[in-house]
């Protein structure tokens, strides 16, 4: 386990997500009525931006629209594959 790995899986957006519900949840329970409720909202209205609309297709249309599609060849005979990224 490296470190990078860890510090991923810590604080990737679906965990920072689940932190701010369980937070929220927390303080809530707490009696801390303004927090709790600003961060229950806050974390709801993430995953469902994020988790339930599609969301991530826009975002990702957006960033595919700007660059043209290559014209391929009708028959391609090899492919490239530049690694370095996988352990």
């Amino acid at each position: 386990m490296s470190w990078r790995w860890l510090i991923w899986s810590l604080f990737s957006p679906s965990q920072v997500i689940l932190v701010l519900l369980v937070a929220g949840g927390a303080l809530l329970a707490l009696g801390r009525e303004r927090w709790g409720r600003w961060l229950s909202i806050l974390g709801a209205s993430l995953l469902v931006a994020f988790g339930f609309l599609p969301t991530s297709h826009f975002l990702m249309h957006m960033l595919e629209a700007r660059f043209p599609q290559p014209h391929l060849p009708a028959e391609i005979t090899g492919i490239v594959l530049l690694s370095g990224a996988e352990r």
